[in-house]
């Protein structure tokens, strides 16, 4: 898990980045992206990106309603954040707030946008928008070591965190092997991508 730490003056942890860091968001931001926040009136939008994205990687969907419920539940405590070019929407967050952390929950890019980087100017608008709201805390979320998400998550001035599972094996001599590299969910994965989005949207939450 990375954290990256914020500060009331967004202006100190801009400075704070490596000056080719800042480069790169200055860069994606002449691509006319901007990034709009907002709660279920963004939803739509949220969930088409995450589906498009989920499907990219293999990984079944949860339903629209799942998320809608969420932020009704939780008004005052979740937010989405959108980035879009030329109104199209092109990389999404789904974020939560608890005391004086943000914990990012779920995001996805649109796999056509994918070279434009939309994700450097989304970040630094999130993490902006904590600092300008009293947020010291930014989770980035998981990633495995030495993957490409935790170098980007480094540029973000964000810190490793451990994480440790546990496991109750109920008479299994081995620890199950629950992930990508997995070669028995590899044919399952490469379907997946293969199916229609409705499909994935449909039969994801089942």
């Amino acid at each position: 898990m990375s954290n990256a730490d914020t500060d009331t003056d967004p202006d100190r942890v801009w400075q704070a980045f490596t000056s080719k860091h800042r480069t790169n968001i200055r860069r994606v931001y002449k691509n006319d992206i901007e990034v709009r926040h907002g709660r279920q009136e963004l939803l739509n939008d949220f969930h088409r990106l995450l589906s498009l994205s989920w499907r990219r990687l293999g990984t079944p969907i949860y339903r629209k309603a799942y998320f809608a419920e969420i932020l009704e539940r939780f008004p005052e405590t979740t937010r989405i954040f959108i980035a879009y070019r030329h109104d199209a929407p092109v990389a999404a967050a789904f974020n939560g707030y608890f005391k004086d952390t943000v914990e990012g929950m779920w995001a996805g890019t649109s796999p056509a946008h994918q070279k434009l980087q939309p994700n450097y100017v989304l970040y630094w608008e999130m993490i902006r928008h904590a600092c300008e709201n009293g947020y010291r805390h930014f989770h980035l979320g998981r990633s495995s070591v030495d993957s490409n998400a935790e170098q980007f998550k480094k540029k973000w001035n964000a810190h490793a965190q451990q994480l440790y599972w546990q496991y109750v094996l109920n008479g299994r001599q081995t620890l199950p092997e629950l992930n990508v590299n997995n070669p028995k969910y590899r044919l399952a994965i490469a379907l997946w991508r293969q199916l229609p989005l409705p499909a994935t949207q449909w039969l994801g939450p089942l």
